[in-house]
């Protein structure tokens, strides 16, 4: 019995080029995303920061988690 032959899955030549771009677009966005985030948190109350349990000290830190990790 002889092995059935396997398609083989090689790498185009815009394999790269594409996921180049992709990554620099999410980067792209996850920079904007950032200040946006600090803006709008920064502009709650107090009240609302509370009740999502964020510390007005901790806001920068928070949104820079939040979009990275």
């Amino acid at each position: 019995m002889r092995p059935t032959p396997t398609a083989k899955t090689t790498k185009g030549l815009f394999d790269g080029v594409f996921f180049g771009y992709a990554e620099a677009k999410a980067e792209l966005l996850r920079r904007r995303a950032d200040p946006k985030t600090v803006r709008e948190l920064g502009a709650l109350t107090d009240q609302p920061l509370n009740d999502i349990g964020v510390e007005r000290d901790e806001i920068s830190l928070r949104a820079y988690e939040g979009i990275y990790h």
